[in-house]
Order: C-alpha cells, then sequence, then structure tokens
C-alpha cells in the first residue's frame, strides 16, 4: 500500500471513529457531546463551568467617568477573536449563580492581534444587577467566562453590493453606543472611505481624547460633537447642516433605544434605504403587539411543582411578569441574544418582540426577556 493510501486510510478511520463516538453520546444522553450533557448537572455547584465559554483573565479595571467603567481582559488562546463592532457575553458568578450580560468590545481588532486583550467599556445602571457590582466584585487576575464574538455590527469596506467601496459613511452614535464604533474606527487605516462621526450625548463626550486624534492623523475621518442638552437630538436639520449628503451614504447607528427608534423612524419618513441602515441595539427595540390595543392575560408559572399565578399585561415581558411575582427565572442579557432564560410554554399564545413573530397555542420554547403574553398563558420554569 503506498503512503498516500496509508494517509487516506487512517483519515477515513480517524473520521469514522468520531462518527460512532458523537452517535454514541446521542444515543446515551441525547447530546453530541458529554460535556454538553453534564453542564446543567455540574453547574449547580461549580456555576463557572461551562462547555461553551471561554476563560478570560481581568488584567485591569478602571474608572474613566463617573458612571462609566473599562474592563481590560485576556482571553484564553482558544477563544477565535473577533472582527471591530462585535459584542460578547461576559459572565460572572455573583452571590453563587451564573449571571451573563452582552458588551461590545471597544478596543480595536489590531489590539487584540498585537497584545491578547480586549477592552469594555461599561456604563453603570443603577437598577441594573451586574454593571454596579463590576469595580467592587470582580478583582484583578480572577477569571471570567466570555461568548465568542458575536453581532453583524461590523464595518464592511464594500458596504452594499450596489454603493463602490469608496463611498462615504456616516456613523451616529449616542453615549456608551460609541463602544463598537470607536473600535470600528481604530482600524481606520484600513479603509478607503471617508467618515464622518456625529456623536451624541447629554453631558461628557467618551473617548473624546482618543477620537480627536484619530481625526487629526486620518484626514478621511471627521468627528461632530453633541451635546444634547444644549443643541438637541439627531435630526434632518441637524443631519443636513453637518453632513449634506447623508442620504447617499450607510449609515452606522448605535446608542440608547430611544435614539435608534427616533434615527430609524426619521430615516423612514425620508425614504431612506433600510438595506443601508445597519444598527446596533442595547437594549431590543420592541414590536407593538397590537395597534396600541392593551392586552390583559392570566399567566400560571410553574417550577419545581408549585404553581403561582398573575394577572399581566402586554406592556411587560414574561421575564418582567415573573419577578414581579418574586420569581427567579434563569435569565442572562436581558435582550433575547444569550437564550439563557429559554423555557417552555405549554398553553397559549405569545409575541417575540423583537422578530414580531407570534407563537402558536401548542407547547413550544419561548425566551422570556423578549416574550409578552397574547393570551392565557402556562409557562414551565
Amino acid at each position: 500500500m503506498s503512503q498516500s493510501s496509508e494517509f487516506n486510510f487512517s483519515t477515513k478511520n480517524q473520521r469514522v471513529k468520531r462518527k460512532i463516538k458523537t452517535l454514541l453520546n446521542e444515543s446515551l444522553v441525547n447530546s453530541s457531546s458529554l460535556r454538553s450533557y453534564y453542564e446543567p448537572l455540574i453547574q449547580p455547584f461549580v456555576p463557572s463551568w461551562s462547555v461553551k465559554k471561554f476563560r478570560a483573565k481581568v488584567i485591569d479595571l478602571e474608572r474613566i467617568t463617573q458612571n462609566v467603567i473599562r474592563v481590560t481582559l485576556k482571553p484564553s488562546k482558544k477563544w477565535a477573536g473577533f472582527e471591530s463592532g462585535q459584542f460578547i457575553e461576559l459572565s460572572v458568578v455573583q452571590d453563587g449563580a451564573l449571571v451573563s450580560r452582552c458588551f461590545s468590545i471597544s478596543s480595536s481588532r489590531q489590539h487584540w492581534l498585537k497584545t491578547g486583550k480586549i477592552e469594555l467599556t461599561i456604563r453603570e445602571q443603577e437598577q441594573g444587577r451586574i454593571t454596579p457590582w463590576l469595580l467592587q466584585g470582580l478583582k484583578k487576575y480572577q477569571h471570567v467566562q466570555i461568548s465568542k464574538a458575536k453581532g453583524h455590527f461590523t464595518f464592511n469596506a464594500s458596504t452594499t453590493s450596489s454603493v463602490p467601496a469608496s463611498s462615504p459613511v456616516l456613523m451616529l452614535a449616542g453615549g456608551t453606543g460609541i463602544t463598537p464604533i470607536l473600535s470600528m474606527l481604530s482600524d481606520i487605516a484600513h479603509y478607503q472611505q471617508k467618515v464622518d462621526l456625529i456623536f451624541f450625548s447629554r453631558d461628557s463626550h467618551l473617548y473624546k481624547e482618543e477620537l480627536s486624534r484619530l481625526a487629526t492623523s486620518h484626514e478621511k475621518l471627521s468627528v461632530h460633537y453633541i451635546n444634547t442638552q444644549e443643541q438637541g437630538h439627531c435630526s434632518e436639520a441637524l443631519l443636513n447642516t453637518l453632513c449634506p449628503d447623508f442620504l447617499n451614504r450607510d449609515i452606522y447607528l448605535c446608542g440608547p433605544s430611544q435614539m435608534s427608534e427616533d434615527v430609524t423612524h426619521l430615516l423612514e419618513s425620508l425614504e431612506f434605504d433600510s438595506n443601508r441602515l445597519h444598527q446596533e441595539h442595547f437594549l431590543p427595540i420592541r414590536k407593538k403587539a397590537t395597534s396600541g390595543q392593551n392586552i390583559s392575560a392570566s399567566i400560571r408559572f410553574n417550577k419545581a411543582g408549585l404553581t403561582t399565578e398573575i394577572e399581566a399585561t402586554n406592556e411587560q415581558t414574561l421575564l418582567e411578569a415573573a419577578e414581579a411575582a418574586k420569581l427567579s427565572p434563569n435569565y442572562g442579557c436581558r435582550m433575547g441574544i444569550c437564550h439563557q432564560c429559554k423555557c417552555n410554554k405549554t398553553k397559549g399564545v405569545v409575541l417575540n418582540t423583537v422578530t414580531g413573530e407570534v407563537s402558536d397555542t401548542s407547547e413550544e420554547v419561548i425566551q422570556l426577556c423578549v416574550s409578552v403574553p397574547l393570551s392565557d398563558l402556562e409557562v414551565q420554569l
């Protein structure tokens, strides 16, 4: 037998062994991996243990304004990296439970390639569970979990297929919505386009020194700072003043939910091509269940043999309704991204406020954080 034939036989043999192993796992534990099967059994005792996530070391914690912190992480070598503009799930053990939130990466891809480190810029939410705790609860050199990089809010040099790669771009950022855009702009040396950034903030602008340095170093970047308390929010008049050809550009938008909704509605009213609007949201932009109609529903939450029945409306998610009833369902990002709040709906109809999809009446898996009731429900937590 030739060396080539021996190699082909060996490779084929290895594939057969892997396939047999997968089939055995699926037959025995209904999972392609024994590790995946044991994960829910181990996590109650070791919350940080996970199959699908990666370890990252906390290198630094820094308060950069009164309510904004910067966290520097060094992911394990198994982590595959990111494209500028993407986000990760950060998971930490808090009070014995694993809790996750999604944060955009504010440092550049080039910085990660050179140092192996990434930075997250996080605004503390007064009523939040994780963000106020991070500076006190996290310690340097401890390990946390992160997910693979996610999201499609990345700067594609070719933009849309019908637009030349050299066409100018407009970026609109609000508050900490600057974080994924800063990551993109840090790689601006690789872009062909002229880029205008309009940065809205009600007080101080994050990373103003760094943005000004980038604008000074790259003549194709122009940065406009808008104080919303003094100059107002995004409007057609403001866009025409700062970027007269904005309707002919690809637009990248990231900011608070209200800003995203207002800008989206403004562009729709101007018949802007929606395919040229690229967005990232910190919270889901919810779709209305009905045309202004309030729906009341009776919801039965079943957990560990106990049933809690409450009255709720389509103005609150099932996660909010469960929390109002003093229940403690699993959850993570509260945005419909991490899927930690998935559970079985055994009866009734819900609306997914992110996708706009309406369920049928039969049993199915739903996400508590983005589902609102359209009828009486039974939910297995």
